[in-house]
Protein backbone atom coordinates (compact mmCIF):
# COMPACT_ATOMS: atom_id res chain seq x y z
CA UNK A 1 0.00 0.00 0.00
CA UNK A 2 0.90 3.55 -1.23
CA UNK A 3 1.12 5.91 1.43
CA UNK A 4 -0.61 9.35 0.35
CA UNK A 5 0.65 12.76 1.10
CA UNK A 6 -0.85 15.82 -0.11
CA UNK A 7 1.19 18.67 0.92
CA UNK A 8 -0.68 21.37 -0.40
CA UNK A 9 -3.78 21.07 2.14
CA UNK A 10 -3.72 22.62 5.26
CA UNK A 11 -3.91 20.16 8.10
CA UNK A 12 -5.98 22.82 10.15
CA UNK A 13 -9.15 24.78 9.01
CA UNK A 14 -8.93 27.96 11.61
CA UNK A 15 -10.52 30.61 9.47
CA UNK A 16 -13.61 33.06 9.84
CA UNK A 17 -17.12 31.70 11.00
CA UNK A 18 -18.32 32.61 6.98
CA UNK A 19 -15.05 30.65 5.34
CA UNK A 20 -16.25 27.63 7.94
CA UNK A 21 -20.02 27.61 6.94
CA UNK A 22 -18.16 27.58 3.02
CA UNK A 23 -16.99 24.45 3.75
CA UNK A 24 -19.56 21.69 3.45
CA UNK A 25 -18.52 18.11 4.21
CA UNK A 26 -21.88 16.47 3.77
CA UNK A 27 -21.63 13.02 1.82
CA UNK A 28 -24.73 11.35 0.33
CA UNK A 29 -25.07 8.01 -0.66
CA UNK A 30 -27.20 6.33 -2.87
CA UNK A 31 -29.85 4.44 -1.02
CA UNK A 32 -29.70 6.35 2.01
CA UNK A 33 -32.87 8.01 3.41
CA UNK A 34 -32.88 11.85 3.14
CA UNK A 35 -35.31 13.62 5.31
CA UNK A 36 -36.66 17.51 3.93
CA UNK A 37 -37.54 19.80 7.00
CA UNK A 38 -39.02 22.38 4.30
CA UNK A 39 -40.21 22.63 0.84
CA UNK A 40 -37.46 22.56 -1.74
CA UNK A 41 -37.56 23.52 -5.06
CA UNK A 42 -37.30 20.63 -7.62
CA UNK A 43 -35.58 20.37 -11.16
CA UNK A 44 -35.91 17.31 -14.01
CA UNK A 45 -31.64 18.02 -14.35
CA UNK A 46 -29.05 18.09 -11.52
CA UNK A 47 -27.41 21.25 -14.29
CA UNK A 48 -30.72 22.88 -13.26
CA UNK A 49 -30.79 22.22 -9.49
CA UNK A 50 -27.23 23.86 -9.41
CA UNK A 51 -28.30 26.89 -11.28
CA UNK A 52 -32.01 27.20 -9.57
CA UNK A 53 -33.01 27.38 -13.84
CA UNK A 54 -35.97 25.67 -14.74
CA UNK A 55 -38.01 24.67 -11.49
CA UNK A 56 -40.54 22.71 -12.26
CA UNK A 57 -42.29 21.13 -9.13
CA UNK A 58 -41.82 22.11 -4.98
CA UNK A 59 -40.77 19.10 -3.34
CA UNK A 60 -42.28 18.68 -0.49
CA UNK A 61 -41.13 17.97 3.35
CA UNK A 62 -40.87 14.32 3.82
CA UNK A 63 -38.16 11.65 4.22
CA UNK A 64 -37.20 10.17 0.40
CA UNK A 65 -34.69 7.67 -0.65
CA UNK A 66 -31.36 9.31 -2.69
CA UNK A 67 -31.74 7.93 -5.84
CA UNK A 68 -28.61 9.50 -7.11
CA UNK A 69 -26.24 12.44 -6.92
CA UNK A 70 -24.16 14.52 -9.53
CA UNK A 71 -22.16 17.41 -9.36
CA UNK A 72 -23.23 18.13 -5.75
CA UNK A 73 -27.19 17.97 -6.38
CA UNK A 74 -29.05 14.72 -5.11
CA UNK A 75 -32.28 12.99 -6.66
CA UNK A 76 -34.53 12.17 -4.04
CA UNK A 77 -37.19 10.04 -4.64
CA UNK A 78 -40.25 8.23 -2.55
CA UNK A 79 -40.32 5.03 -4.98
CA UNK A 80 -36.87 2.65 -5.18
CA UNK A 81 -37.19 2.10 -9.03
CA UNK A 82 -37.29 5.34 -10.33
CA UNK A 83 -35.84 8.46 -10.28
CA UNK A 84 -37.41 11.75 -8.80
CA UNK A 85 -36.60 15.42 -8.63
CA UNK A 86 -33.38 17.05 -8.39
CA UNK A 87 -32.56 19.24 -5.33
CA UNK A 88 -29.98 21.65 -4.31
CA UNK A 89 -28.69 20.44 -0.67
CA UNK A 90 -27.21 23.50 -0.28
CA UNK A 91 -30.48 25.34 -0.33
CA UNK A 92 -32.28 23.25 1.64
CA UNK A 93 -32.58 21.95 5.47
CA UNK A 94 -31.95 18.79 6.13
Amino acid sequence: MIPLSFPNIKQNYKGSTAMAKEIRLDTYMVGEKYTLTNHAPGFYTATDAKTSHNQHITVLADEYTIFSTSNGMINLTKRNESEGFWINPQTTKR
